[in-house]
């Protein structure tokens, strides 16, 4: 009896052994597999949308973009900064005794045929090479002006979503000699019309529709 008692235990430990063998080599094979298909899936560095940010003069651009920057952590750029910087500062500071890029961009409501030729002759052989210095450590370009410029932006495929901000009904709209870009370029069209916080809720609602899948661009908020 003691015998079969002691034969029985031999086995039930054999089989015990097989056992955690057979689990612990499943285990291993079992995340073996997952570490082969985790090196064929393709990684990505984060990334966060593109915006062009576009309207007439003082229709509201910047205090968009300066609100979108506040709340949800894009960064951005306007087209005068950049241009004046790299083109209207070098050239107009001897003819308009500009001391600083400072002075020189706070004076360009006054000379914006000036900074349209300039930019336009300066973006000759490529259109799009302001909008390549501002996507590349901004989210948004705010205020391209340029109809030819957008089209080779656009184009190049450096931005997601065009937004227009529209003041239409409270201020005028700018010459065609500085702004060739008209909101039926847009894919969103933004109202500017009221207060300030109608404003602010136009943009959150734009942020929650960009959010949200399957929703169809091409829209006035």
């Amino acid at each position: 009896m003691n015998d079969l008692l002691m034969l029985f235990f031999i086995i039930a430990l054999a089989i015990c052994a097989l056992v955690a063998i057979f689990l612990g080599g499943a285990y291993v094979m079992a995340k073996r597999c997952v570490e082969v298909l985790q090196g064929w899936i393709p990684h990505s560095e984060p990334t966060t949308i593109k915006l062009m940010i576009m309207g007439h003069a003082r229709h509201g651009k910047d205090t968009a973009c300066e609100y979108l920057r506040d709340k949800y952590g894009l960064t951005f750029k306007s087209s005068s900064e950049a241009a004046c910087e790299s083109i209207i500062y070098p050239a107009l500071k001897d003819v308009h005794g500009y001391k600083t890029t400072e002075e020189c961009f706070n004076d360009r409501v006054n000379h914006r045929e000036s900074w349209y030729a300039l930019i336009s002759n300066y973006c000759h052989h490529n259109p799009a090479v302001l909008s390549e210095i501002i996507f590349q450590d901004h989210d948004i370009y705010c205020g391209i002006r340029s109809k030819k410029e957008f089209d080779a932006t656009e184009s190049a495929s450096l931005f997601d979503l065009s937004i227009w901000i529209d003041a239409s009904k409270r201020l005028p709209a700018e010459s065609e000699d500085s702004c060739t870009v008209t909101k039926e370029d847009a894919d969103i069209i933004i109202s500017n019309n009221g207060t300030l916080k109608q404003l602010y809720a136009a943009l959150d609602r734009m942020m929650l529709t960009i959010a949200t899948p399957n929703k169809k661009i091409g829209m006035a908020i």
